[in-house]
């Protein structure tokens, strides 16, 4: 009998700076040799208001204002145990048998309180409508609102957490069974053949890009058709500062009327399960 163990401590660092620096569309040729006053300066003369740039938009954390945290290190446990037996059952027959349990811990990060992730709702139908915000009968024939699995997106739930971004998965059991038989005994012609299930971990990539949920990072963009308001190097100076952000009326109903624009989530099922593959073989020796 065979038996083995071990354990892992992974650690991971990366920093993804994701629109930090802030993006600017200018309208024409003019507004991008001119650092985009062109507009604004016509704007001024003619009386109109489309603002130097189409649009600008720059990470932020909208609890604060400020430039997101965008460095994450992350930590995770990983444990493996087996155990093995080669039996010869006779001269002629040797059976393989074996069993291995793997446990890939959920990560977590070194810093609390950065993490979030999106959870599923309920499947209830129908979903219900909201016409600026306000909820009314469904009367667009394209929305789902008959859908159950648009109706698990449009109830998900941000929530931060500092541990078990998705449930653990502790029934990672992977069998091995293999056999070599002498078929006539005179150890000329032996049949091999074997199989197992293997576990793997989850791509990093995956969760990683969890950074970018609610409500700790959002990307705005505003603009005269994106917020309704018509922006630009004259009109909000404060745009052009390292952080994006500083200047506080970038998040504020001046630049945004209607509130934050909703951000876009990322989401790893709650329910998630640690990724496998079969392999077997048989051949003739």
């Amino acid at each position: 009998m065979k038996f083995g163990a071990e354990y892992r401590r992974t650690r991971n660092g990366s920093s993804f700076q994701a629109d930090r620096n802030g993006h600017f569309s200018p309208w024409s040729a003019e507004d991008l040799i001119t650092d985009s006053v062109f507009s604004d300066q016509l704007d001024k003369a003619f009386g109109t208001s489309y603002g130097g740039w189409y649009y600008a938009g720059a990470a932020v954390n909208p609890t604060n204002g400020q430039l997101p945290d965008f460095y994450r290190g992350y930590r995770a446990n990983e444990v493996g145990m087996y155990g093995q037996d080669d039996w010869r059952v006779n001269s002629r027959l040797t059976l393989n048998l074996g069993l291995r349990w793997e446990y890939f811990g959920p990560p977590h990060n070194f810093k609390p309180n950065v993490d979030s992730n999106y959870y599923f709702g309920t499947p209830v139908t129908p979903i219900p409508c909201f016409t600026a915000g306000v909820q009314s009968p469904c009367t667009n024939p394209f929305f789902p609102s008959a859908n159950p699995f648009y109706a698990y997106e449009a109830s998900a739930r941000p929530e931060v957490k500092n541990s078990n971004l998705w449930n653990k998965d502790l029934n990672n059991f992977g069998p091995r069974v293999g056999f070599a038989w002498d078929v006539f005994g005179t150890s000329k012609l032996v049949l091999r053949a074997g199989g197992g299930v293997f576990y793997d971990r989850l791509y990093n990539n995956v969760f990683e890009n969890i950074r970018f949920n609610a409500p700790f990072y959002a990307d705005e963009t505003a603009g005269i058709f994106q917020s309704g308001v018509a922006v630009g190097p004259l009109k909000q100076p404060g745009l052009l500062t390292i952080p994006f952000t500083s200047n506080a009326q970038f998040i504020s109903s001046t630049l945004f009327p209607a509130g934050l624009p909703k951000p876009v989530p990322r989401h790893i099922d709650q329910n998630l399960v640690t990724a496998y593959y079969e392999q077997y073989s048989f051949g003739l020796q």
